[in-house]
């Protein structure tokens, strides 16, 4: 896969003001007119997680993709990410888990998160896209 041209972790105050923390990767096309972001919920996150939070992550997000990319608002592709995640008390594993998420944007914030599952291979594609 295209390497992000942004990747960090992002460190945000969820719920009732709990620390929290998620991954952050962007991706844009060449021409700077399109915008990929997807945010992966860590395993590590002490706090809110990036599904109970995301349109507020959406909005904090959204300045660091203005930054790399002329992309309005309405037209960014937004994707939740989990990673495979092992429980440790059981044999058992949490898959990972893609999810497209449709954002409506009020004109100052994101709101009305509708999810969408996908697959790997999906956001590859979309990804190579960008390329």
């Amino acid at each position: 896969m295209k390497a992000p041209r942004y990747c960090d972790v992002c460190d945000y105050r969820g719920l009732h003001g709990c620390a929290s923390r998620c991954r952050v990767e962007i991706w844009t096309d060449a021409q700077e007119l399109r915008a990929a972001v997807v945010l992966t919920e860590l395993p590590d996150n002490p706090g809110t997680s990036v599904t109970n939070f995301f349109e507020e992550l959406a909005t904090l997000v959204l300045p660091i993709v203005e930054t790399l990319c002329a992309c309005p608002p309405e037209r960014i592709i937004w994707v939740e990410h989990y990673e495979r995640v092992h429980l440790k008390s059981h044999q058992h594993y949490l898959p990972e888990t893609w999810d497209r998420v449709e954002l409506r944007w009020t004109g100052f914030k994101y709101e009305s998160p509708t999810w969408k599952p996908s697959d790997p291979q999906q956001i590859e594609r979309l990804v190579v896209e960008f390329a």
